[in-house]
């Protein structure tokens, strides 16, 4: 499944329901991304207009970069914990408790498949987390002020 994180009505709550949601429906893979504005889109003019764009380098218009001011949180906020989601998601508990449950109902090979995928994902989501230390880290220290 993929989820788009960030919109105006969007909290704290909503993104840890979210992740809950997923886990809950035994989805096999997720993706939580963060609400992006693209521009040229109305989006984006929206959100400039009523200056909420914080950041104009390109290269973090991606889904992963929390680039606007969300309504309900901060930046940090919604940067922090939309990743907190993933990791929790394709945590190694949850991987291994879904894999021993599925050994009952799919071919082990499908099993091992899901468990090696999730297992690369959360290698994934680290790398990012420590790639992006210093862009959340200016996050925090931006919403404490």
């Amino acid at each position: 499944g993929m989820f788009v994180l960030g919109s105006d009505l969007d909290t704290i709550q909503t993104i840890e329901e979210t992740w809950k949601f997923a886990r809950k429906n035994k989805l096999a893979s997720v993706q939580f991304l963060i609400l992006t504005p693209l521009p040229g889109t109305k989006t984006f003019e929206e959100l400039e207009k009523e200056g909420r764009i914080k950041n104009k380098d390109w290269s973090l218009y991606d889904a992963h970069h929390a680039v606007f001011e969300p309504k309900l949180m901060t930046r940090y906020e919604l940067q922090y914990h939309t990743i907190e989601a993933m990791r929790k998601f394709y945590s190694p508990v949850y991987t291994f408790v879904d894999f021993f449950s599925s050994l009952f109902t799919k071919p082990l090979k499908d099993s091992l498949q899901v468990v090696a995928w999730r297992l690369r994902a959360l290698r994934s989501i680290k790398t990012f987390m420590r790639d992006n230390k210093e862009f959340t880290e200016s996050l925090k220290a931006a919403s404490a002020k």
